[in-house]
């Protein structure tokens, strides 16, 4: 079914839809289930906030029995590398929102995969990777860990990074006191290749860019 697509979080909305009316099945008291029900209630305002069921409900009245992550980017990617042989991967697309499930099921089939961060990728031994998946221009996380050493010796580091409070405001100056919750990127495509990636020209997507070692 459509809803199968998503995380456990909504299955779980699925189910609370249901408890009312178990709820008012069974004789208690009425402010246990006024105070229940409202619970409930506010949980699926947020729950449908955060995510586009909409989608959903437009999928079930054309009658569409499909799943959500079907023929989109990830899968391609993850066609892309199911044909290969187990190989070494890092992913340094964005960490904070988590969009790569679909292709950390390659871990399935004995193929390496670490996520690391841009931010400090002059940290890694990128060496030891076979291929590189990352966003096309820049990543963004909100696991920061070179703020105050960026901010002190910018010069030092690779990429070009910029980081927000959580406002979010950008911020330029370790003197302004704030702190940091979130950090952009950008992609060094340059150093990338200094370090033996080149891009594969055979698999072209909209978000993700696929780098092999020569």
């Amino acid at each position: 079914m459509v809803f199968t697509s998503y995380n456990l979080r909504y299955l779980l909305t699925l189910v609370l839809i249901s408890v009312p009316v178990v709820v008012y099945s069974y004789p208690s008291k009425k402010l246990c289930k006024i105070i229940l029900c409202t619970i409930i209630f506010i949980y699926m305002i947020i729950s449908v906030h955060q995510q586009p069921v909409s989608y959903i409900i437009q999928c079930f009245k054309e009658n569409k029995i499909v799943k959500l992550r079907e023929n989109n980017e990830e899968t391609a990617v993850y066609n892309y590398f199911i044909q290969k042989p187990p190989v070494k991967i890092a992913l340094i697309a964005e960490q904070n929102k988590n969009p790569m499930y679909y292709i950390e099921k390659l871990k399935l089939f004995n193929f390496s995969m670490e996520k690391i961060l841009i931010e400090n990728i002059e940290d890694y031994k990128l060496e030891k990777y076979n291929y590189i998946i990352t966003a096309k221009e820049d990543t963004a996380s909100n696991y920061v860990v070179k703020f105050k050493e960026r901010m002190t010796n910018p010069d030092k580091y690779i990429a070009k990074c910029l980081y927000s409070d959580n406002k979010p405001t950008p911020i330029y100056d370790i003197a302004e006191n704030k702190i940091p919750v979130y950090v952009e990127c950008d992609v060094p495509y340059q150093y990338l290749k200094e370090k033996g990636f080149k891009k594969d020209e055979s698999i072209e997507t909209n978000k993700y860019t696929i780098l092999y070692r020569n």
